[in-house]
């Protein structure tokens, strides 16, 4: 996820609401007003590496610049990586250059998890994927690219992360007391709210789901582009109500905005609460 920092001290601050859990919080990079990188968004969630069986220890590299839209100047790409079919309990590192344990995903057998993330793009002109036990399966999406070329979108920080959709209680979209069906897409706007001008190219936000009645995953689009069928949001399936208690994901989602300013939500089994929280946006001129 992409956080704000304190404008007076500079920090970011966590909170644990319950019980005791341990955390590791590994920094992927920066934004600032002198930077020369910008954000173009993918119209489409695009697959980048299909998904094989990863052996432990093995690594596979994929190509970036120039390959399905993404520019020959790029310097960074926003992907989703998803995990499943493990084999046994391992750990998942997506990197440019030199693995530093900094690992993407936590796949244990049964379980679907999709990470998002940005990379810079290697020397080689790409990045790495590395697995460290067992066999799991990893797929590849690209959902944007950042470049130095004229044209993309500087990141703007909300002060405040806004709650700009809820299935519980109706914010941003229909209420389902219930929570929302399978396959039933709500529409959710996103700019001329929350302090998100309209024009605005793309958006980072929180995706949570909880309440779920049995393992589902979640998927974000841009509504006048569609739907790919690939897990964009970056949501770890679900586990059933009945064998996890009340279990919620909450993940960062960095994703293209259509002329619309609209985002499409759904996921994919069983009744499930979804909500959704906007940390920041991107918008193109000086």
């Amino acid at each position: 996820m992409t956080v704000l920092l304190h404008p007076v001290d500079k920090v970011i601050r966590v909170h644990n609401s319950s019980a005791r859990v341990n955390l590791s919080i590994d920094l992927l990079g920066y934004y600032s007003s002198g930077g020369v990188s910008t954000f173009f968004p993918m119209p489409k969630t695009t697959r980048l590496h299909q998904g094989f069986p990863l052996e432990a220890g093995g690594q596979f590299a994929l190509a970036l610049r120039g390959v399905q839209g993404i520019s020959a100047t790029a310097t960074a790409v926003a992907v989703n990586v998803t995990t499943l079919s493990a084999s046994e309990a391992t750990e998942v590192e997506v990197f440019s250059e030199r693995r530093t344990a900094s690992w993407t995903a936590t796949p244990y057998p049964g379980t679907v998890t999709t990470s998002s993330l940005i990379v810079p793009i290697g020397p080689d002109n790409g990045m790495k994927v590395y697995n460290a036990r067992g066999k799991v399966t990893v797929a590849v999406d690209v959902t944007g690219y950042f470049d130095v070329r004229s044209g993309g979108g500087r990141y703007v920080p909300l002060r405040h992360i806004n709650h700009n959709y809820s299935s519980g209680n109706g914010t941003g979209a229909t209420a389902f007391d219930s929570g929302l069906p399978a396959g039933r897409a709500v529409d959710i706007t996103v700019t001329g709210r929350d302090g998100v001008p309209a024009g605005a190219l793309g958006a980072m936000l929180t995706v949570s789901a909880r309440l779920a009645s049995e393992a589902t995953t979640v998927e974000v689009w841009q509504r006048e582009h569609g739907n790919t069928g690939w897990a964009s949001a970056a949501t770890e399936q679900l586990l059933p109500m009945s064998v996890s208690g009340r279990p919620a994901r909450n993940n960062g989602v960095l994703t293209g905005l259509p002329p619309s300013g609209t985002l499409n939500l759904s996921h994919s089994k069983g009744i499930a609460h979804l909500r959704s929280y906007i940390h920041g946006y991107y918008i193109g001129g000086a």
